[in-house]
């Protein structure tokens, strides 16, 4: 079923729905899951939508934000490491794609993949999980039962137009922020607030799902080509930290220049979507998305 908050029924019920199923499918992941890291890339995945969905009607729910928030973040702390197994083997298996048709960068990226996956076993090997696994699924259980409670202390209309406008606000102030400095750290947390705008507008897909599906189809590109670029940074980190077997100082030197110029052409890709994305003021953003769920909402209302 896809995120997304149903409008036939008042927000809270629907911000309460839409949580339920984001931890009940979190929970089951990490208890039952055959596959470790599938398993926890999916509670990953999941604990980050909730915290979206908390931050969607944030200015509405006062205490019970930091707490429900900080539990969500801190359910899939433990986890990290499972993450840092995969970077460098996704990363690599990517770029070997993207120069598929490069026989000298082939060449080059040939002594990275076992590297790459010997990284990621040793993560593995060292990783137990069993009773992580049992303590996130109970914990999971418990926020679920006070998701289940949370009610608005504010009107809903406010609550989503003020949520909403904060963070778009903070996604287009980060885009100010990144173009004044390339610090790899900052693209990173502009990426993260990007990501919280795009759950929010896939959460608010069915207010005007045509002009909702391009605005996400194209947040999505932009949140992937910073994911890429940010992974590329690690990847580079790790090569100088590291000595990969079968790796010469040439070939090292000419990966770093084959990433660094492929690091470049991201950027200047993702510096060019962003702001066809970020043009609009926050407050009007936000008064936007409310207008247009209140009268989605009254609409559907009407058809029952």
């Amino acid at each position: 079923m896809p995120y997304q908050l149903k409008i036939d029924r008042p927000l809270i019920e629907a911000v309460r729905k839409e949580g339920d199923k984001q931890l009940r499918k979190a929970a089951e992941s990490i208890r039952e899951g055959d596959d470790l890291e599938e398993a926890v890339h999916d509670l990953r995945k999941r604990m980050k939508k909730v915290r979206a969905l908390l931050r969607l009607v944030r200015p509405g729910l006062e205490k019970t934000y930091q707490i429900e928030n900080k539990a969500c973040r801190d359910v899939a702390r433990p986890f990290s490491e499972i993450r840092d197994a995969q970077v460098l083997p996704t990363t690599i298996a990517r770029l070997r794609d993207v120069f598929a048709a490069n026989d000298e960068a082939r060449q080059l990226f040939k002594p990275l993949e076992a590297w790459g996956d010997a990284h990621r076993q040793e993560i593995l090997d060292d990783a137990d999980l069993k009773e992580r696994r049992q303590e996130a699924a109970d914990t999971i259980e418990k926020i679920r039962e006070r998701f289940h409670e949370i009610e608005l202390d504010c009107a809903p209309e406010k609550a989503l137009r003020k949520g909403v406008a904060k963070s778009y606000g903070r996604a287009r102030d980060g885009l100010s922020e990144a173009i004044v400095s390339s610090d790899a750290e900052l693209l990173h947390d502009w990426r993260k607030r990007l990501k919280y705008h795009w759950y929010h507008m896939r959460l608010l897909r069915d207010i005007w799902p045509d002009a909702m599906d391009t605005r996400i189809a194209a947040l999505d590109r932009l949140t992937d080509i910073l994911g890429t670029d940010h992974d590329l940074v690690v990847l580079l980190e790790r090569l100088r930290a590291d000595d990969p077997d079968g790796l010469t100082k040439e070939a090292r030197r000419g990966l770093e220049v084959l990433l660094a110029t492929h690091s470049t052409s991201l950027r200047v890709e993702a510096f060019r979507l962003a702001p066809l994305l970020l043009v609009e003021k926050p407050r009007a953003h936000g008064r936007r998305m409310a207008g247009l769920w209140r009268v989605a909402n009254a609409a559907s209302l009407v058809q029952k």
